[in-house]
């Protein structure tokens, strides 16, 4: 008998077995709905307890300007493919740029410092191109609307376009925080980069040409979501100290 029992004794329990098994199909259930979270869970213990400085305030800061931008930017790209709005020399609505712009300011270093307390935007435009003057005022109107450019009090101004030497004596004696170039100055783009070379301005352009040919920044489609295209050699020239969080959510060129 004493055999006997201890025989049984070693069955499983079949009402222990379903609930093991009932506990493992919710504790699966929960890992494949939460997988992303304990991902990021487990990874955010691990940094903190590896990487010297990563709960320090500075970075805690970093990390949540680049979530911002990246919302931002998906934001964005859902507008643009709803509204259809874009056009061939500018691709991404003005709204939308300006919006993007705003939160790009506050990745680069040195934006604050160049706005001494309110940021400068001039706009510019061709003279005699209707489009060009266009897209200015909307560019005006969609800066205006914001609140604060990279956590800076703006003035936005519309100014014609006249030499590459007026515009970069201008962005200089006006203390200028940021230079937009409208459509229609694809030609006259890489004389005016000449100019600013050695200024502290940051220069955007409408397009993808824009950045090829010197401006700092420009606008791209890709598969029909905006791009950020960043002219690495321009942005140096002009003092502009992109962080590695944009960088890595743009098309770069001449660097």
């Amino acid at each position: 008998m004493q055999t006997t029992n201890t025989q049984l004794s070693n069955q499983p329990n079949p009402k222990e077995s379903v609930g093991t098994r009932a506990r493992a199909a919710r504790t699966w259930d929960l890992i494949n709905k939460s997988g992303i979270v304990m991902v990021f869970v487990i990874l955010f213990v691990a940094l903190s307890l590896t990487v010297p400085g990563f709960l320090s305030s500075r970075n805690m800061q970093g990390l949540l300007l680049s979530v911002t931008l990246i919302g931002s930017i998906s934001v964005t790209m859902m507008f643009v493919l709803v509204s259809g709005v874009a056009r061939a020399d500018a691709p991404v609505p003005a709204r939308l740029q300006a919006q993007i712009i705003g939160k790009l300011a506050s990745f680069d270093r040195n934006f604050a410092h160049r706005a001494r307390g309110n940021a400068l935007i001039l706009i510019v435009q061709k003279p005699g191109d209707a489009d060009s003057a266009q897209l200015a005022q909307q560019m005006a109107a969609a800066f205006n609307g914001l609140g604060d450019v990279g956590g800076v009090p703006k003035t936005v101004e519309i100014v014609p376009f006249s030499t590459a030497t007026a515009l970069a004596a201008t962005c200089k004696s006006r203390n200028v925080a940021l230079v937009y170039l409208s459509t229609g100055l694809e030609r006259d783009v890489a004389p005016i980069a000449a100019a600013l070379a050695g200024g502290d301005v940051l220069s955007v352009g409408a397009s993808a040409a824009h950045a090829e040919r010197g401006t700092a920044v420009g606008f791209d489609l890709d598969g029909g979501k905006p791009k950020l295209v960043i002219n690495l050699t321009a942005a140096k020239a002009q003092n502009v100290a992109l962080k590695a969080d944009v960088l890595k959510l743009a098309r770069i060129v001449g660097g």
